[in-house]
């Protein structure tokens, strides 16, 4: 006789995760998945993420049938159902064109399947990541800038062309005015970051890419590999909440930045005027006009470049590896400096008095 098929309803899928280790069958009712959208959801996951995840299969070994553990199918359900939204999950959209709809759709997405399928000790983790919050700031911040340039092009267009001609002149000159500001934001950022993540002890290397994790996505795609490879346990990670990640006290420590720079500065200098650089700067310098913000920004930078291939080629391992985290952190903190002066625009605070 027939074996009789068991119907089971959502809820009993549903309450299977985080508890009961996971098939295929019952990932496809958890999240209503056809067996052609699940399969080719699976594929694009594993192209989309490959750089994280090119050596999981999911699967049972030797088995064609896919076994997604208790420990971490919440976290894998959470990826899985945003997959759709994903910036790159169209092969023939082009990536030059998102929208800001799109860029921040998928990140509700991936709100809500932390909130959905996670168990509560790993949200509360994910929650309190800055990555999270930061996500939850994007959403109103992107929808309030879609508003204020829909409103920018409807004041143009409603001028007459003369008039229309001296908008676009303001508003282009006030754009790349803000289009520093975004890129001081950025390298202000990346030296804060630095600081911390130079202070993370040794000890605690199975949680760093977690702790610097840069977005929600890689976030959870972090945590997921760390769980599968049992690097790390939720309680691992609860544990580093205790003030060993992104503390504001550092990253704002101005004067470890002070510190590094006086221990640096005696091998920077020997090496910038070094004959041979000497005579390199000088013909860049013979090209690139110093009173033009824009090329004194440039001169800078290959300056750094410059001492980046010399500290290469120290033989010294140690000295080489401690100047070269130096080096990232005051790179970026004079880059930022300098970009503080391309601000010209009044309409929005200036890059050079945020400090002052």
């Amino acid at each position: 006789m027939a074996r009789k098929r068991e119907d089971h309803s959502n809820e009993y899928y549903f309450n299977k995760i985080n508890k009961e280790d996971l098939s295929g069958s019952d990932v496809k009712k958890i999240l209503d998945f056809s067996d052609d959208f699940f399969n080719d959801s699976i594929i694009r996951f594993r192209e989309i993420f490959k750089k994280k995840l090119s050596g999981y299969s999911f699967k049972k070994e030797n088995s064609n049938r896919y076994d997604l553990k208790k420990e971490w199918n919440g976290l894998f359900l959470a990826l899985l159902q945003s997959l759709q939204y994903h910036p790159n999950y169209n092969r023939h959209k082009d990536k030059k064109h998102y929208s800001f709809e799109g860029l921040y759709q998928y990140n509700q997405k991936l709100v809500e399947g932390v909130n959905k399928y996670l168990d509560n000790d790993l949200k509360e983790f994910i929650k309190w990541h800055p990555a999270y919050k930061a996500v939850q700031e994007q959403v109103s911040l992107f929808q309030d800038l879609e508003n204020n340039l829909e409103e920018i092009i409807f004041y143009i267009n409603t001028m007459p062309d003369i008039a229309k001609v001296e908008g676009l002149i303001e508003l282009n000159k006030y754009l790349g005015s803000i289009k520093a500001h975004i890129i001081y934001c950025y390298t202000d950022y990346l030296t804060r970051n630095s600081i911390h993540e130079n202070n993370i002890s040794k000890e605690k290397s199975a949680i760093k890419n977690i702790a610097f994790s840069q977005n929600l996505e890689g976030l959870l795609l972090e945590i997921l590999v760390k769980l599968i490879g049992k690097e790390i346990t939720i309680e691992d990670l609860n544990n580093t909440k205790e003030g060993n990640l992104i503390s504001n006290d550092i990253l704002t420590d101005l004067d470890y930045i002070s510190k590094l720079k006086l221990e640096y500065l005696e091998v920077k200098e020997k090496i910038k005027n070094s004959s041979e650089n000497k005579k390199i700067i000088q013909k860049v310098k013979a090209v690139l006009d110093e009173n033009n913000q824009n090329e004194k920004l440039l001169i800078m930078w290959l300056e750094q470049a410059l001492v980046n291939m010399k500290l290469n080629l120290l033989e010294d391992p140690e000295l080489k590896g401690r100047l070269k985290v130096m080096d990232t952190i005051l790179s970026n903190y004079d880059a930022s400096k300098g970009l503080r002066n391309l601000n010209t625009g009044g309409g929005i605070k200036k890059i050079n008095d945020i400090d002052n």
